[in-house]
């Protein structure tokens, strides 16, 4: 079984979007549905209220923040499998051809942590892809996968922790170079999973974004090896260049 968590905080104009969303793909595969709301006084969740008889768990009360809800979501969740389709985030759907998730299901998929798709920007049409990598801690210095169309396997959280509360905007990609440093297994599926709105909380503070992504780098990779992979980067953005 699959576990869709949507968090919410105040978002009335774009919490049906994704409910009705989550529920259409819940229609054709085997998955419940989690929604924890941090204490919403704008009628979100009325509009939540509307869909209880299908949704499998509900709970509106103070959080600490985004990271805290989707902690909440994760003990909650009964699935093998957790992805986190948070407010005005929808899986694709391509000409009313609705995701199809059996790639979850197959026997080779169990020893992977991580299955990542591709994603495709809500706003500017763009399909952010990250191909089939060896995927190692370096890749977390300066890129990330986006968090929507990552699927985690519940023992991910059992085996490396939970999200980071001390991070306000970057503890996924934390939590992703966690998983890479556990020597946990990514696997690629060349599939669009989600449509992802760019415009978030992120870009909203972004001096919040750059702070966090300094304090990560420091924490993580030591002096030399912060050298070494802004030269490599930079190497290879030239060469990039030259080639084309």
């Amino acid at each position: 079984m699959l576990s869709v968590i949507t968090v919410v905080y105040n978002n009335f104009n774009h919490i049906e979007d994704t409910i009705l969303n989550v529920l259409k793909l819940k229609e054709n595969n085997n998955l419940e549905y989690i929604i924890i709301d941090g204490g919403s006084t704008d009628g979100t969740c009325n509009v939540i209220e509307k869909y209880k008889n299908e949704i499998s768990c509900f709970i509106s009360e103070p959080d600490k923040g985004i990271y805290d809800a989707m902690n909440k979501g994760v003990n909650l969740a009964k699935g093998e499998w957790l992805i986190f389709m948070n407010s005005g985030d929808l899986f694709y759907n391509n000409k009313n051809q609705i995701l199809n998730l059996s790639f979850l299901d197959k026997q080779e998929t169990k020893e992977f942590d991580i299955i990542y798709g591709n994603t495709l920007t809500k706003n500017g049409g763009k399909i952010v892809k990250v191909p089939q990598l060896n995927i190692r801690p370096n890749y977390f210095f300066l890129d990330t996968i986006c968090h929507q169309s990552v699927f985690f396997n519940k023992r991910v959280f059992h085996n490396v922790g939970y999200y980071n509360l001390d991070y306000k905007i970057i503890s996924d990609r934390d939590l992703l170079f966690r998983v890479a440093k556990s020597n946990g297994k990514f696997h690629h599926v060349d599939y669009i999973i989600t449509v992802w709105d760019e415009e978030g909380f992120s870009k909203e503070n972004i001096s919040l974004f750059r702070l966090e992504d300094l304090l990560f780098i420091q924490q993580n990779f030591r002096f030399f090896e912060r050298n070494y992979l802004f030269f490599e980067r930079r190497f290879k953005s030239a060469l990039k260049k030259i080639l084309k």
